[in-house]
């Protein structure tokens, strides 16, 4: 048997069992070396990758990560725009509807908090985004 076979042989058999571990939601930069180098690994000697195809690669990876970089900054913003605001509408009277609501309803801004990083306006037993306010008085 050859060495790609046995390298191969032993690959297909470790990746058949099946193995208990954290799936990743976002593809960090360990994860995207690592399967470059798993392709490197694993690539035919006879047929091997192109450097433009690597190159093109790590291009898209570093574009893809300068996005994520721009929506947690831009996030962040906007759950500070909201929060000041917010905070401003403690102790006013709101009428807001969600889309819950088959009408709107009238009450005091007792407090706002924070969920996953963006406010709340807690009228009296409900809580509420900043976005469905209607009116302010």
């Amino acid at each position: 048997m050859s060495t790609i076979a046995t390298d191969y042989a032993t690959y297909a058999a470790s990746t058949a069992t099946p193995v208990m571990r954290e799936v990743k939601k976002e593809l960090d930069r360990d994860a995207f070396m690592k399967l470059l180098t798993t392709q490197l690994q694993y690539q035919d000697p006879l047929k091997p990758m192109e450097d433009r195809e690597f190159i093109a690669q790590l291009a898209q990876f570093s574009s893809l990560e300068q996005m994520q970089q721009t929506n947690q900054y831009m996030q962040a913003m906007v759950s500070s725009m909201l929060g000041t605001n917010a905070a401003g509408l403690v102790g006013h009277t709101v009428t807001a509807q969600t889309p819950e609501d088959a009408a709107a309803f009238t009450g005091r801004v007792d407090a706002v908090t924070f969920i996953d990083g963006m406010p709340q306006l807690v009228i009296g037993d409900r809580t509420v985004s900043p976005i469905y306010i209607t009116r302010i008085e």
